[in-house]
C-alpha cells in the first residue's frame, strides 16, 4: 500500500513538474516571439517613415523624371535596407521602379485591376494614409509585403499618385 501511494505521489509530481516546465518554455519562447514581432514592426514603420519622405519629395516635384526617381530611390534604398524595390504609379500604373533590374514586369502594372482590392484604393484616396497588403504575389515573381502610400500635392491633383 505505501509503495503504490508513493507511486501515486512521485506520478503527481511529476506531472506539475512537467507541466510547470511546459508553461515556463512557453513563456519563454512567447517573449522571444513578442520581441521577434515588435522588432519586425519597427523596423516595417521606419522603412514606411523613409518612402514617405520620398513621397514628399515627389509631392513638391510631381513631374518628377525618371532620372530623378532612381536618384531619390537610391537614397531611400541606402536608408531602409529591408526594402526590395519602390514603384511610383500616377492613377494607380506604376511607371517607375527601383531597382529597375529584376522588376520590368511591375512596368505598366494598373493596381487597381490587378493588385489593390477596390475597399484598398478607397482607403487610400479617402485616409490618406498607409494600406498594407500581405502576402501579394507580385508579377516579377515571388511573394512581398506591399505597403501603398499615397502622394500629397500642395494643390488637388485631378488624379492621384501613389507609392506600390
Amino acid at each position: 500500500m505505501v509503495l503504490i501511494l508513493m507511486v501515486s505521489v512521485a506520478i503527481t509530481v511529476d506531472r506539475v513538474s512537467t507541466e510547470r516546465i511546459r508553461t515556463e518554455v512557453r513563456q519563454e519562447w512567447q517573449a522571444k516571439i513578442d520581441d521577434l514581432a515588435l522588432d519586425l514592426q519597427g523596423r516595417i514603420l521606419q522603412n514606411i517613415k523613409t518612402v514617405w519622405g520620398l513621397a514628399a519629395g515627389v509631392s513638391v516635384e510631381p513631374e518628377l523624371g525618371e532620372a530623378r526617381f532612381q536618384e531619390l530611390a537610391a537614397v531611400i534604398f541606402r536608408l531602409a535596407t529591408e526594402l526590395r524595390n519602390i514603384g511610383l504609379a500616377p492613377d494607380f500604373v506604376i511607371n517607375n521602379i527601383y531597382p529597375l533590374e529584376g522588376n520590368e514586369a511591375a512596368i505598366g502594372l494598373d493596381l487597381r485591376t490587378q493588385s489593390l482590392p477596390a475597399e484598398q484604393v478607397l482607403m487610400l484616396m479617402e485616409t490618406e494614409r498607409a494600406v498594407f497588403s500581405g502576402p501579394v504575389n507580385l508579377v516579377q515573381g515571388g511573394q512581398g509585403l506591399a505597403a501603398r502610400i499615397p502622394i500629397l500635392s500642395p494643390a488637388p491633383m485631378s488624379s492621384g499618385a501613389w507609392f506600390a
